[in-house]
């Protein structure tokens, strides 16, 4: 099970990286920064110390029993699992995307509708909720997302952060045996993001 959650958290990137690239909203493919917030020497994003993670944009507190996860070290992505202790299914991934400086602004309101439209396009997937949310004090929203899968339901809860120009995108996978429990745990993190600029 723990083999297929990785692959579905790193399905949950890739579906973040297509929706980042695809249009989604007011955002321009030709904008985007391809920069890279970590040292080349480096094989994790970010640093991540006593449960909270931290980039030089960012802070987000996971709090105890996480651990990062390499795979997604080329990319301003970072990736989250349970620790091997743990019974739990859940992931975390958290992406950041920049874009240049004269981008237009991006409408919150549009990139959640065209966001919801995406995702009840495809197959096994469906969003159950949407909200407009506030993260430290940037304009937010949240989708609360149920995916199928051969052998189970899984939830998802994505939140993007819009920043000025750039998009942060928090998102929650876990089963749906483990959402009753996990779900206040995933909404209390993302209120812990703050920016350091």
């Amino acid at each position: 099970m723990m083999k297929n959650l990785r692959k579905l958290s790193a399905f949950a990137v890739i579906l973040i990286l297509i929706f980042s690239f695809s249009g989604c909203g007011s955002i321009d493919d030709s904008k985007v920064s391809s920069n890279s917030a970590t040292d080349a020497s480096s094989k994790t994003y970010g640093n991540f110390e006593n449960g909270i993670f931290s980039t030089d944009k960012y802070s987000i507190e996971l709090g105890s029993g996480w651990v990062q996860d390499d795979s997604t070290s080329d990319l301003e992505v970072a990736v989250f699992t349970r620790d091997s202790s743990s019974n739990s299914y859940s992931s975390i991934n958290i992406r950041e995307e920049h874009r240049d400086e004269n981008a237009e602004q991006i409408d919150v309101d549009e990139y959640m509708e065209t966001a919801i439209a995406q995702y009840n396009s495809m197959q096994d997937y469906e969003v159950k909720n949407s909200k407009n949310v506030k993260i430290d004090g940037r304009d937010a929203f949240e989708l609360y997302i149920n995916l199928k899968t051969s052998s189970q339901t899984m939830k998802m809860i994505q939140c993007y952060i819009v920043n000025g120009t750039d998009i942060y995108t928090y998102t929650f996978l876990t089963s749906s045996d483990e959402y009753k429990e996990e779900k206040s745990n995933a909404e209390k993190i993302i209120k812990t993001f703050k920016f350091k600029q």
